[in-house]
């Protein structure tokens, strides 16, 4: 369990966030990962008891309890090193790592993925061991303090991986448009807004089943970093004002703040 200098783990009154990894290593699924952080820093510390398989997918059994030690409440980035869907990891380790999340409730987790369509099987997501005879199965995904999401770096990667994170019964759903290397309509995805100023009564927010939560952007920094418009992330923003979405964006190409005046650091109130 590492510290992190991740902006949007952090709480909203500051408080310090958290990666756990116990799984690390990964392979690319998609353009957005063409120039991977994690695989970088793999790359440079290969051989180490972190990573002594480089960036193949290993697993880190001795990690699964760190959480528990954790003294106070905290927010915390689960594999930020790896994907935790990856085909390489079993099922019964992500059932593992979904039941500390679960039993920690104190802390809140976020879950990452560029691989919603195994996030979708079912082998791993209902906890048996919790099963009675005249009850349902619990479920991992209706666990209040975890939040799962998808990367989408750009148009085809939202259309594609969005649809299966909405059909999932998650408490809390987040998009993260990171790198973005393309312009991005959410607005399938997003709460549906009825203006009733008409009436009298202000605005309503009417929300879809199983709409996105929360909305995080970035550009791509480090070696080989591409470009990312201005008029994109402004575009983004917008949907997510227009709806009451929190958007969080966290930096340019070359790490500017503030460019022109643009600096979004939301955050959900149910965080």
């Amino acid at each position: 369990m590492n510290k992190t200098d991740i902006e949007w783990v952090y709480g909203s009154d500051g408080a310090q966030g958290y990666t756990w990894n116990p799984v690390v290593g990964c392979s690319p699924a998609s353009a957005g990962c063409d120039n991977c952080y994690a695989a970088r820093i793999a790359k440079r510390f290969n051989g180490t008891a972190a990573f002594p398989n480089g960036f193949n997918v290993t697993l880190h059994p001795e990690r699964l309890d760190e959480p528990r030690k954790l003294k106070k409440p905290s927010r915390i980035f689960v594999c930020s090193m790896s994907d935790i869907f990856h085909p390489d990891v079993p099922d019964k380790f992500i059932e593992r790592i979904f039941e500390v999340m679960r039993e920690c409730s104190q802390h809140t987790f976020f879950v990452l993925t560029k691989r919603p369509e195994r996030m979708a099987e079912t082998a791993w997501a209902v906890c048996s061991e919790h099963h009675a005879p005249n009850d349902p199965y619990v479920s991992n995904w209706y666990a209040p303090n975890v939040w799962v999401g998808v990367s989408a770096e750009n148009q085809e990667m939202a259309d594609k991986r969005i649809p299966q994170l909405m059909g999932l019964p998650v408490a809390h759903r987040f998009v993260s448009v990171e790198p973005m290397i393309g312009p991005v309509d959410l607005e399938l995805y997003l709460p549906i807004v009825v203006n009733r100023d008409w009436l009298g009564i202000g605005t309503l927010v009417q929300k879809r089943v199983g709409h996105v939560d929360w909305v995080i952007c970035g550009a791509e920094s480090g070696p080989g970093k591409r470009g990312c418009r201005t008029d994109w992330v402004e575009d983004l923003w917008e949907q997510c004002r227009s709806t009451h979405t929190p958007f969080f964006f966290k930096k340019w190409n070359d790490n500017r703040d503030n460019p022109g005046g643009f600096c979004r650091r939301q955050r959900p109130e149910k965080q």
